[in-house]
């Protein structure tokens, strides 16, 4: 049985180099409080890298509506919104750095009022209609190893829904992800609170009749937002602007007198 889900599948690098993956959402673009020069330098950080890429995982502009909770135009149009979000991100689409782009919350309001995606033109835009989900995306990032051995990550990226406060309640929801699939790496966005965090798993392998370890990486992306508007209103706890890295490794190591090559994660917050 198949599932009709977005996978994308792409060969990063060779001879065992990292890869950097930058995890971007909730931007906020057309919001009075969007943190524009923030963003930009973020922007600047992945072009100068020649292995960094990036995961656009919703809500990239903040597509205020009339029928919105959010309905406020002291910052940008939806439209104008958007043409500021193109020219903001054109540069890393034309450099093939960017791997993934989901819908959020904010611009499934246009789906939902007139059936129009702002996601789905901004990827069109940018001839990046490939990596385009409407709901989440699965990527397959294939590291080149020792002699053509290829090492594979498997990343799960999905936008969230749903309220919570507390930190624990955040953890939860990406936690909850793993539940959905077996992957190295599960994103999040949605919820505004940069976290990650490692969990130690045991995989039941009954090709090699064996019982062996696994890890997997949960992480939580920023906004791009500065304190106020809704927030304030709400005493929300204010947020670290703080982008999310997360590094896709490999390293040799020796066992039974023979080398192999090991994947392994680990995310800067």
């Amino acid at each position: 049985m198949t599932w009709a889900m977005k996978t994308l599948t792409y060969n990063l690098t060779k001879k065992n180099e990292e890869v950097l993956l930058y995890l971007i959402a909730d931007c906020h673009i057309g919001s009075e409080h969007f943190n524009e020069p923030k963003l930009r330098e973020v922007l600047d950080e992945i072009m100068e890298q020649p292995n960094a890429y990036a995961i656009l995982n919703g809500d990239l502009i903040d597509n205020a509506t009339k029928s919105s909770v959010s309905f406020d135009y002291d910052g940008l149009t939806p439209s104008a919104s958007l043409g500021l979000c193109l020219q903001l991100f054109k540069p890393l689409a034309d450099a093939g750095k960017i791997l993934a782009i989901n819908t959020g919350n904010h611009e499934n309001r246009s789906k939902k009022d007139v059936d129009l995606d702002p996601t789905a033109i901004l990827a069109q835009a940018l001839g990046i209609e490939k990596a385009y989900s409407r709901t989440m995306s699965v990527l397959f990032l294939t590291m080149e190893g020792k002699k053509n051995h290829n090492i594979v990550f498997s990343v799960m990226a999905y936008h969230g829904n749903g309220g919570g406060v507390r930190i624990g309640s955040k953890a939860n929801k990406v936690e909850d992800m793993a539940k959905v699939m077996a992957c190295d790496v599960y994103c999040m966005s949605h919820v505004h609170t940069p976290m990650t965090f490692k969990e130690d798993y045991l995989i039941a392998d009954g090709t090699h009749g064996v019982v062996r370890p696994a890890t997997r990486q949960f992480v939580i992306s920023n906004s791009f937002l500065n304190y106020g508007g809704y927030s304030e209103e709400k005493a929300y706890t204010p947020t670290t602007i703080s982008v999310p890295k997360i590094h896709l490794c490999t390293r040799r190591i020796r066992k039974n007198g023979l080398d192999r090559i090991e994947k392994y994660t680990f995310c800067e917050v």
